[in-house]
């Protein structure tokens, strides 16, 4: 397991594992705080109500926290003590890229499950409440194949909507304890003002994800309906437009006159994962000579490319099939995947100058590298 791997699995069992964890440790605390003598802490002490809500809030959000490091750190040692060198990988074997991902990406569902979990029961003065998120949260994981991404609030993609929602969660209990604490400021607007403004917010930008996002069934872009539409049963490669890990647009259009080596892989398929370090190697060698190497990523969180390019340190552009949605089989779950006519990953294709398949692949490591070089030579040197 590389470190980028690693990391993907922390994130996967922090939304899952401690996500599934963190709801009823959460509400319990909620109740908790609120059956211990809260009001005569508010009169005995500076602190106002709400303030103090805030502060017994953080701190059981700083032990869910603590248990992600945790996490994050059995994970990544396991990987550097136990993960065999495997020939012909150059990824590193350490990455402080990876593990900042790790925690960045682990947290955000975390926040956003322990904010409704804290908050609701709350809100609801119900520890129950919180069965409610909890189904919907199994709902979002068990109905991925059926749901908009927009719902999954563990994809990073979606992180400022979520920020915001929990937000206004948090700030509308506040309003509710200090209303409930009858102070002389209880009716004061400022606070409750604030999260109608977060929950507004956070509306918005989910409306405009979707509205320019290919998010189906809420949404369909024409742009990757297009590209879904092309097919490589024609012998010719099928064009993309997709931002690689800086930004930049790649488009195979703009390769004319270029050979193409084009590799599929996905971090859930993780013997695909290798294929990076194959197309480095291909590229190392081959991009002197004028051919164009490029990385694609089948995940439904738009930025995996991106971040594993980075903490792999990838030479080549590395894009990710933002159309991309979770499904059983690797073809129905992204529109290039239809294009390509991929079954399993990894999947190379090797093109000519004028985008002509000639060659395809399903494996990674030195075989593949001589593989490729062998069907780069024999094709005309490009003009």
């Amino acid at each position: 397991m590389t470190p980028s791997l690693a990391a993907y699995r922390v994130t996967r069992l922090s939304a899952l594992m401690l996500g599934f964890l963190c709801l009823p440790l959460m509400a319990a605390a909620a109740r908790r705080d609120a059956a211990t003598g809260a009001l005569d802490a508010v009169r005995s002490r500076p602190q106002q109500a709400h303030e103090l809500m805030l502060a017994r809030w953080l701190g059981n959000l700083g032990v869910m926290l603590a248990l992600l490091v945790a996490l994050t750190a059995a994970t990544f040692a396991a990987q550097a003590l136990l993960s065999p060198r495997v020939a012909g990988d150059m990824a590193p074997r350490f990455s402080l890229l990876a593990i900042w991902h790790a925690l960045a990406v682990g947290a955000l569902p975390l926040m956003v499950l322990a904010t409704l979990g804290y908050c609701v029961a709350q809100l609801l003065q119900n520890a129950l409440a919180t069965a409610v998120i909890a189904l919907y949260w199994l709902l979002v994981m068990l109905g991925r194949d059926y749901l908009a991404r927009i719902f999954d609030f563990s994809l990073a993609q979606n992180a400022v909507v979520y920020v915001l929602l929990s937000a206004g969660a948090v700030l509308a209990a506040m309003a509710a304890v200090r209303y409930r604490q009858g102070l002389r400021n209880a009716r004061k607007r400022n606070v409750p003002l604030a999260s109608l403004s977060c929950i507004v917010l956070g509306t918005l930008f989910a409306w405009h994800y979707v509205a320019t996002r290919h998010d189906p069934p809420l949404h369909s872009d024409q742009i990757v309906l297009t590209e879904s539409g092309q097919s490589i049963l024609t012998g010719r490669l099928p064009g993309f437009w997709l931002p690689d890990q800086h930004g930049r647009t790649v488009r195979l259009r703009d390769l004319a006159g270029k050979p193409l080596v084009i590799g599929f892989w996905s971090p859930a398929t993780p013997a695909s994962v290798g294929l990076l370090s194959s197309l480095e190697a291909i590229n190392d060698e081959w991009s002197p000579q004028g051919v164009a190497v490029i990385g694609v990523c089948l995940a439904n969180d738009a930025g995996m490319g991106a971040r594993f390019a980075h903490e792999q340190g990838c030479g080549f552009p590395v894009v990710t099939d933002d159309g991309t949605h979770w499904a059983e089989d690797v073809k129905g779950s992204s529109p290039l995947a239809v294009a390509y006519d991929i079954g399993s990953l990894p999947a190379v294709f090797v093109a000519d100058t004028q985008r002509n398949r000639i060659a395809t692949f399903t494996t990674a490591g030195p075989a593949l590298v001589s593989a490729v070089g062998d069907a780069l030579r024999r094709l005309p040197p490009p003009q």
